[in-house]
């Protein structure tokens, strides 16, 4: 029932246009294939044309494969999954292969799960520094059985070391679980705290130091070179670098580089920050802070009692916040700090202050926007109670108002109609100028805060729209370079098939004509024989002719 439960979860997972399996003779050899080629799409199709039609040996490369692509996910050997026992439908080996298979597709980044990609080594950048690893050693490292076949003087002068890229067996007994699968990094962290000095230094003075160049240069424990898969011939004396530390050196090279881009892109974008909430603050005031004071209004009537009514005319000193503000709906994680636990996890080695500085700064420049739009909310519920209250206090002005001069009307009722009737207008007309001004003010300020929100907006977008673009781009071309490299080992593969045809049809040419050649020469050999043998017979012949008639005469004479 775990082998079913893991399969359809799988079949789930990857969206698969199959049915449900309901028994475990349903999980054969057709069911792999379609797991594996929905994996790796057309790539894998041309990497099982190469391989010999058997199932159980395709079985095995299909977890040798497995293991090659997803060493950046665990560090685990798939050598103890036994194919045959999975062709006999076996359980416990269909169901570790299984468990397996469904941890590579759980663990498989977004970007990728829905684009037949599976995710690889970063590029290098220069070309100069690309790992020297060629399709042969791709071959000879998944397929054991091959590279022994043809191991010739010229496959061997190919790649720089004998040796197989691939990880070191251990016994096929002992069942490695996922969750205690450890790290295939094995480098000294001893001088970590100098290599995080430098780097810190170097982020104050804007300069990028490469990480893996300061890895190569501390000591590599025994123990982690025999873990990496490097043979030693003793505990004290290790043997020099091989090209596969030089692939680890490379990918650590790359995502210093990353590191460094990454940083680039927060500091600019901190400055940005600073910058809108200088400017807002420049222009709105320090509205972060809380004033104690009560706002006091200033009314058109008179106090009536005899003490003095103080109003606040200058803004009160800073008062520091108690508790910083929250963000009730937070995401848990950014797809900035997401990824960059990705490539941590990928990278124990890099030192740990430069990626906590980094989220540091992540957090700082979220904080920053949160307490930015904060900000603008209060401040525009400020204006709107400030304006509420001069609309108040106008209207409270002009009921006054009226009040006066029906006291006057009854005061002086001998003055005309007329007049009356101009104080009325002059009224109106005031109260008419009042509202349109506030209006003006009230439509002004709106009109101020959406233009500097949508600003705000249209620059988080376009930062939000030139990481993606940087992602696809280097998402296409690691497919382009993966493309890249099975379509040169397939044409290595058929190139090597039409050297050995060429060699076998040219032998069996060679003995076509010393088989002929010596036919021949037997013919011949024979023909003289044969006639020899004749003339010899002949003479017999002759004598046994002559000695007849010698006797015959001899008799009747």
């Amino acid at each position: 029932m775990d082998c079913l439960h893991l399969a359809n979860d799988i079949i789930v997972a990857r969206n698969l246009l199959i049915p449900r399996l309901t028994a475990l003779k349903d999980i054969d050899y057709a069911f792999f294939v379609v797991i594996f080629e929905d994996l790796f799409g057309e790539d894998f199709a041309d990497f099982s044309a190469t391989v010999p039609k058997s199932r159980s040996h395709e079985i095995q490369l299909m977890a040798r494969l497995l293991a090659f692509v997803s060493k950046d996910l665990f560090a685990i050997d798939l050598d103890h999954i036994r194919a045959d026992a999975i062709v006999a439908h076996n359980v416990l080996p269909i169901h570790d292969f299984l468990e397996i298979i469904a941890t590579f597709v759980k663990h498989l980044p977004k970007e990728f799960k829905e684009n037949n990609v599976f995710p690889s080594t970063p590029k290098t950048m220069p070309a100069k520094r690309s790992p020297k690893m060629s399709t042969e050693d791709i071959l000879r490292s998944l397929d054991p059985y091959k590279s022994e076949s043809s191991s010739s003087p010229k496959s061997l002068s190919s790649s720089e070391s004998n040796e197989p890229l691939r990880r070191p067996k251990e016994s096929t007994t002992r069942r490695r679980s996922l969750r205690h699968a450890k790290s295939s990094f094995g480098y000294d962290t001893s001088n970590r705290k100098e290599d995080s000095s430098k780097q810190s230094i170097a982020i104050q003075t804007d300069i990028e130091i490469p990480i893996g160049v300061q890895t190569t240069s501390t000591a590599v424990s025994p123990k982690a070179i025999k873990h990496i898969g490097l043979q030693t011939s003793g505990l004290d004396s290790p043997k020099p670098v091989t090209g596969f530390d030089e692939y680890k050196r490379l990918k650590c090279e790359n995502f210093a580089t990353l590191l460094g881009h990454r940083l680039h892109e927060t500091l600019r974008l901190k400055e940005l920050t600073d910058s809108i909430e200088y400017r807002v603050k420049q222009y709105y005031g320090d509205v972060t802070t809380q004033t104690p004071q009560r706002i006091v209004r200033k009314s058109a009537a008179k106090a009536k009692s005899g003490r003095k009514v103080s109003f606040r005319t200058k803004r009160s000193p800073q008062v520091k916040r108690k508790t910083p503000a929250k963000c009730q709906n937070s995401l848990r994680q950014s797809f900035r700090t997401q990824n960059l636990d990705d490539l941590v996890k990928s990278f124990p080695e890099i030192p740990r202050n430069t990626v906590q500085s980094l989220r540091n700064q992540e957090r700082h420049q979220k904080k920053v926007m949160e307490n930015l739009n904060k900000d603008i909310k209060v401040n525009e519920q400020k204006v709107k109670s400030r304006l509420n209250a001069a609309i108040d206090t106008q209207q409270k002005r002009s009921q006054l108002i009226r009040d006066e001069m029906k006291h006057l009307e009854t005061l002086a009722e001998t003055k005309s109609s007329k007049m009356l009737k101009i104080k009325e207008n002059a009224e109106k007309r005031d109260e008419r100028i009042e509202r349109s001004r506030m209006h003006k003010m009230m439509d002004r300020f709106q009109n101020d805060m959406n233009a500097k929100y949508k600003r705000l907006q249209a620059m988080e977008e376009r930062i939000v729209l030139k990481e993606y673009e940087e992602k696809e781009k280097r998402r296409k071309d690691h497919i382009n370079d993966f493309r890249q490299r099975i379509k040169e080992k397939h044409s290595l593969e058929m190139n090597k098939q039409k050297k050995l045809l060429d060699a076998i049809e040219s032998l069996y040419q060679n003995k076509y004509e010393e088989l002929n050649q010596s036919l021949t020469e037997e013919e011949k050999r024979l023909k003289n024989e044969i006639s020899s043998q004749s003339h010899y017979l002949r003479s017999i012949k002759r004598e046994f002719n002559e000695r007849f008639q010698n006797d015959f005469t001899n008799i009747f004479s």
